[in-house]
This record gives C-alpha cells, structure tokens and sequence, in this order.
C-alpha cells in the first residue's frame, strides 16, 4: 500500500485510494509479507480535518493551486513528522512566522468509509499493474492498461455528465460531479483559456472517494459487456471544438488494440484534416499544360494585379493567394505544394487563406474572384515573354553579392554623398545580407522577406539575420528613418536595382543558351 497521494506513474494517474486504518502514533513499517493487524479498509482523508488544508501543504489559493509546505514552518515549533505542516492566518503573528497547524494526520477523527469490494479489487489490479509488467492480462501491456485508463476518464470528465446517464446506479455520482464542477470554476477564475480545460480534466480528483468513483466509472466503460456501444456514445458529444481532442488523439496510439478498434469509428472524424480539404474554396488545375508555372513569381507584378483590384480585397493577401492559385491552376496539385513551390513556408499558405476566406465567404466575391483569375491566366497563356522566375529562384538558392560587386556598389554609393556622411554609415556583413535579399527579390520578383538568405541558417548568427532583417526593411522604406534624409537609401536603392537588371539578364541569357544547346538533336 501507498500513503495519502499514492503516485501510481508520474504524468499518467495519481490515485488516492483506500488504505489500511494504522492506530495512532504507530508508524512501524510491516515486514514484507507480515500481516498487518489493522486491516479495517477505509478511504484516507486529503485534508487536514483541523485546518482544511491539504495535507503537508500550505493551503490552496484562490485559483486551485495548492502552496508548497516547508518541512519546518517556524523555527521555534518542534513538529511530529505526522503533524500538519500548513501555517494558520492569525494577525496576532504580523511580526514573525505564523504557527503551524500541527494536527495528528495519523489520528482518525473523521467518520470511517468503508470502501466496497469493487474499489479494494480495483486497487489490488494497480498494484498488480505496478508490480508485473505484462499486467493482469498479459495479452495487454500494462502501460496500455494505463493509457486506456486515462483515456476512459478523460472521455468521461470531458463529456460530463454523459457517463452519469450511462451509470445511473454508480456510487457517488455526486462526488464526481462536484469536483469537475470546481475545476471548471477555478478556470474561470484563473482567466484561463478553453484549451486549459482538457489539461484541468484529465487529472484524477484530489478526494478519495470521488476518485476510487470516477476510476469504477472508467473500468465499466472498458470492460463492460457494452464497452462499443458506451464509447461511442461518449464520443458522440465530441466535436473538432472539443477541448479533450488533441489529448484523446495523442494517448490513442499508446491504448491497447481493443480500445482503438473501439475509437476509431467516431475518432476518425476528430482528426486533422489538411487544409486543402478543409478549404472553402479550392483550386482546379484549369490551366494544365497551357500556363507554365515558372513564370509565376512570388510578387504578381502590377499589371497583372490590375483587373483584380477593383475586386475589394485586401491587397497584400490577394497577391500572395493569386500567385498560389495560378500555380495550381498551371501545375495542379495542392495548396500546400504550390505555396513551397513558390518558396514560402507552408503557414504562409494558410494564413493568406484565412486573411481572405471571409471576404470570399460574403456576397458573390469568390466567383467574381474565379472568373478574374481564369480570365488573368488566359492572358499569360496567350503572352508569349513571360519570364521564368522558377529558374531564376534556383539559380540564386545559395546566391550572395560578390565581394568585388559589393564594393563597387558600395563607391557608386559613397561618391555621390558628402564627405560628413559617408563615415556614419555601417558597411558591415548585415547591410551586405540585407542588400543581396533586396538583389534577390528584384530578380525573382519576390517579396524580400522570404529571401534564403534572410531565413534561419545554422552557419550564421541569429543577431546577425535579425540585424539584416530589419536593413532590408529600412531599406524598403520610402523614408530612411534612423538617418534622417533619405539619400542615403535612394542611393542604394539605385545602385542594388541597377546590378539585378544585370544580373537578371545575365541568368536569362545563360538559361536560354542551355535551352538552345538542349534543343540540338544529340545533345538531350
């Protein structure tokens, strides 16, 4: 047997269940198989019966958290290791340590209740389950044994009071009932949001009694002849905005076969679902094998964007979304991969498509929006100078500024400034970063905050990328905010747009010689 709180396995059941009574002041342990003579079961108190407390601990405070308790309160008091450690308010004490409450926690002062033989069985399986690894059953593990547990009372305190109209006849129902309600109530006196409500919920009730109830409430559920038919309709109350499905969905793979064959016909509609089937509007591939998606950028250039502004949309995310629908609409497959062909990240994807799904959503704005981004593609398909911003992309991966370019960038810069401001500017590797990512995004006509050199690298410091960050930033702006005038970054400006129309001709050149080369019959 174990004390008040007996752990059966940290992060998984802390059950308090019933113990042999032991007569006051004795504390000698019983040798192993030496039977003790109080063997009258009755359920341990978990709190002290003078102060109220929980035991050998400083009290619970307004929002449920219990006070750690010190093992010597006050110096000046000479405690029994069995005496309550939690200190009494009294205002007499202002000046110096309150006093310990000092009750006999071994003295039984409070009415005995006798725990039934379902509760004694129940807690003679846990300790079997502790003691034998295969556990009672040895078809099933015992620490499946365990996770099926959790899960039962997790679904039962989650869909409360469900399993009480299951159970109508179980034993202390009242007691259940009272505890779930006092953890919701100190949620909502802690602030705390719905996603604190499954952690509240899946952890056993501090009383003993109503836990040795809610853990007999869970083995029916398990066990009994209509295990199927409980389970589902548990989990019938269970929506995608149930608070308990992302833990229910994380214990599942760790039940026992039985339980997840049991689950699995109503947990299947609880699991996530990738956002291209969630979306409200998706995207056909109209444009297959007429729209070359290549020649789609990150950044729609404006004379593309032009018939899609007087559609009333905000106009940052409808750019990002255009470009990733025309890249479905020309290449096909999912949001997702259109969104990492472009070169963003996959949040990216969704995010733009919550930004516009309630403008989609209202009035006929998504068909307008359709039929603008059939009629946009028609247009590419029938203009023949597109630019394949693809290759472009790829070739300037792993792309930085030349030394030599950078210096030659950085005199065109310095002779048209006068001599008191050329030695406060700071020519340091960030302003280089941040002026290859501003070159980059020109080329590729991409937006400058996805450019790889900008990303997190494990080669450079994170100071560093931050520091180019916000350079590129200053650098976008039509103002140079921390240097006064904005000469300084017009000049740079210039001078950055001037090498990418180089640099963007010098790739599409080599590009178009390879393609000619590849053309030659013999040289595929």
């Amino acid at each position: 047997m174990s004390l008040l709180g007996a752990s059966i396995s940290t992060k998984i059941l802390s059950v308090p269940l019933p113990l042999p009574a032991v007569k006051a002041g004795d504390v000698r342990p019983y040798a192993s198989g030496e039977k003790s003579p109080y063997a009258d079961n009755r359920y341990l108190d978990w709190r002290c019966p003078d102060c109220g407390n929980p035991a050998f601990s400083a009290g619970i405070t307004a929002a449920g958290r219990w006070r750690p308790a010190q093992l010597i309160p006050n110096p000046t008091t000479v405690l029994h290791p069995a005496q309550c450690r939690s200190r009494i308010d009294d205002r007499d004490h202002i000046n110096q340590p309150p006093p310990a409450c000092g009750h006999r926690l071994d003295h039984h002062l409070s009415t005995a209740i006798r725990p039934s033989h379902d509760v004694l069985h129940l807690q003679q399986e846990l300790l079997d389950l502790v003691t034998v690894p295969t556990g009672p059953h040895h078809s099933v593990s015992a620490h499946e044994q365990f996770a099926d547990l959790r899960a039962a009372m997790l679904l039962i305190c989650g869909t409360w009071p469900a399993a009480s109209q299951l159970f109508p006849q179980a034993a202390h129902l009242d007691l259940v009932d009272t505890d779930i309600d006092q953890r919701l109530r100190r949620l909502t006196a802690r602030n705390k949001k719905v996603t604190h409500v499954a952690s509240a919920l899946d952890t056993p009730p501090f009383d003993s009694i109503a836990c040795a109830a809610l853990m007999l409430l869970a083995r029916q559920v398990l066990e009994g002849p209509d295990r199927a038919e409980h389970i589902d309709a548990l989990l019938s109350h269970c929506t995608r905005q149930w608070p308990g499905r992302g833990k229910l969905l994380r214990l599942e793979p760790h039940c026992s076969g039985g339980l997840r064959s049991a689950l699995r016909p109503r947990l299947d509609g609880l699991r996530p679902v990738s956002t291209d089937f969630l979306a409200l509007f998706p995207q056909a591939a109209t444009h297959q094998g007429q729209l070359d998606a290549a020649a789609i950028p990150q950044r729609l250039p404006d004379t593309w964007m032009e018939p899609l502004r007087a559609l009333g949309a905000p106009f940052r995310p409808l750019r990002r979304d255009a470009a990733i629908r025309l890249v479905q609409m020309a290449h096909g497959g999912t949001r997702r991969q259109a969104t990492l062909y472009l070169g963003f990240t996959a949040s990216v994807g969704t995010n733009t498509s919550a930004q516009l799904r309630s403008w989609q959503s209202s009035d006929d704005n998504a068909r307008k929006y359709a039929y603008a981004l059939d009629r946009l593609a028609n247009q590419l398909v029938a203009d023949s100078s597109l630019v394949d911003y693809q290759h472009r992309r790829a070739g300037l991966q792993d792309w930085v500024l030349p030394p030599d370019g950078w210096e030659k960038i950085i005199e065109a810069v310095l002779r048209q400034l006068e001599s008191g401001q050329r030695h406060r500017i700071r020519w340091d590797r960030a302003q280089h970063r941040a002026a290859s990512a501003i070159v980059w995004s020109q080329v590729t006509h991409g937006e400058w905050q996805w450019a790889p050199l900008l990303q997190t690298q494990p080669h450079v410091g994170l100071i560093e990328i931050k520091r180019a960050r916000f350079s590129a930033y200053e650098l976008t702006l039509p103002v140079f905010p921390s240097r006064g005038p904005g000469l300084l970054a017009r000049l740079l400006r210039s001078a950055l747009r001037e090498h990418a129309d180089k640099l963007a001709v010098q790739i599409d050149r080599r590009h178009n010689t390879q393609r000619r080369v590849k053309a030659i019959p013999g040289n595929e």
